[in-house]
């Protein structure tokens, strides 16, 4: 998106060395990233699909948004056994002027 997220702490992942970006802390992997969350109640991964491929197996609670549409790419989310999982809520929206598609978001729990 170009710029830190505001009223959040930001934590960049990059293999880069010696990088500073405005607002943001940065970390050159996973564990080094979470690190930097340990006193924080609630993590944000926000991708992209290397990152959601290296950490779906640790998260809790995922905040999906599907799109009804099938588009080409080389990049997807990891697959998920959905029995894993419960669905907390879902609630689906219809195309309008601001989207071209229907989608539904859906927030999903790992069951224990």
């Amino acid at each position: 998106i170009g710029r830190a997220l505001p009223k959040r702490k930001n934590i960049v992942l990059t293999k880069r060395t010696n990088v500073s970006i405005l607002g943001c802390r940065v970390a050159n992997d996973v564990r080094s990233a979470l690190a930097k969350t340990v006193h924080d109640k609630e993590v944000f991964i926000i991708g992209g699909g290397q990152l959601f491929k290296q950490t779906v197996a640790i998260v809790d609670q995922l905040y999906l948004t599907l799109i009804d549409y099938e588009f080409e790419g080389d990049i997807y989310f990891p697959s998920l056994n959905y029995d894993n999982w419960f669905t907390k809520e879902q609630q689906q929206f219809q195309a309008d002027e601001k989207n071209p598609y229907d989608y539904t978001f859906v927030t999903l729990v790992k069951k224990i």
